[in-house]
């Protein structure tokens, strides 16, 4: 059982997919899907609760799809649990918030699997710095801002604690601003 979050047009769905055999619990209502045919690279004709539908699928950026069907077009970012955590410790940790300064902390306990980046590395907001491992999945963590990795605590192979300080990033602009005052 997988508990995921779904946010279409800054609503935001809990949802379960229990055992992946075609059913979907969202807001506590169960829904039955069933994949009929795929007739493009992104495009699948389904069965949702017995009402024939043809969807075009297009994955965009950081989980977000962007969906066709029937006329109409929408953006979904669909996060489990373990990705909703990042964003959230990211989000407190002060990222993207005009500071100029990032923290990036260990959202649980886990194994830290690659450290993409070294001391005085450019990153871009967005790129994946680090990957950790935690409940048996392995979880990309991205650049919150753009700027330069000023510390890096992690190291492959190496377990992990809730909230541990994993990589410091210090932002273009505050460093063009040290420079420049």
């Amino acid at each position: 059982m997988e508990k995921i979050t779904i946010n279409v047009d800054e609503k935001e769905y809990s949802a379960i997919v229990p055992n992946g055999d075609g059913e979907i619990i969202i807001d506590d209502k169960e829904h039955k899907i069933e994949k009929l045919k795929r007739i493009g690279a992104s495009v699948y004709s389904l069965s949702v609760d017995n009402h024939l539908l043809i969807v075009d699928v297009q994955d965009k950026e950081n989980d977000i799809m962007q969906i066709y069907t029937d006329g109409f077009m929408f953006d979904a970012e669909v996060t489990n649990e373990t990705k909703r955590l990042i964003k959230k410790y990211l989000k407190e940790s002060g990222a993207g918030d005009g500071t100029g300064y990032a923290q990036i902390k260990a959202p649980m306990p886990g194994m830290v699997i690659k450290v993409n980046v070294s001391v005085g590395d450019e990153v871009q907001k967005g790129d994946k710095i680090i990957i950790i491992e935690a409940m048996k999945m392995e979880n990309a963590v991205s650049a919150p801002i753009t700027g330069v990795i000023k510390t890096v605590n992690a190291n492959e192979g190496k377990s992990v604690e809730k909230e541990e300080l994993l990589i410091e990033i210090e932002s273009n602009n505050n460093k063009q601003q040290a420079t420049n005052g």
